[in-house]
């Protein structure tokens, strides 16, 4: 066959042989020390990545409750003044909210 013997057809097939199976270790061996321990470090950095948005949302959510307690104070504080102020009959500066 295309003018190559037996024994030659043969070495062909024992080279491509060989180069298959290299590839095939090399890329077994790339799966196992490479990809492996790089998918479990990613999945770890996920998880650290949710853990971290969880305590977040929960930080944020206590600031914004102290923030509210904290305008109803000032607000209660700014009636209080304005109440001072009718009382001794002085006028208060315009504010502004820029």
């Amino acid at each position: 066959m295309l003018g190559l013997s037996w024994a030659e057809w043969l070495a062909v097939l024992g080279i491509v042989g060989a180069v298959y199976g290299g590839i095939r270790s090399l890329l077994k061996n790339f799966g196992d020390n490479i990809a492996k321990p790089l998918s479990q470090q990613i999945a770890g950095l996920t998880q650290a990545i949710d853990d971290l948005t969880a305590n977040s949302l929960k930080e944020h959510n206590t600031f914004d409750k102290r923030l509210d307690r904290h305008d109803i104070k000032l607000g209660i504080h700014d009636a209080e003044i304005g109440t001072l102020y009718s009382e001794v009959g002085l006028r208060r500066k315009e504010q502004n909210n820029d």
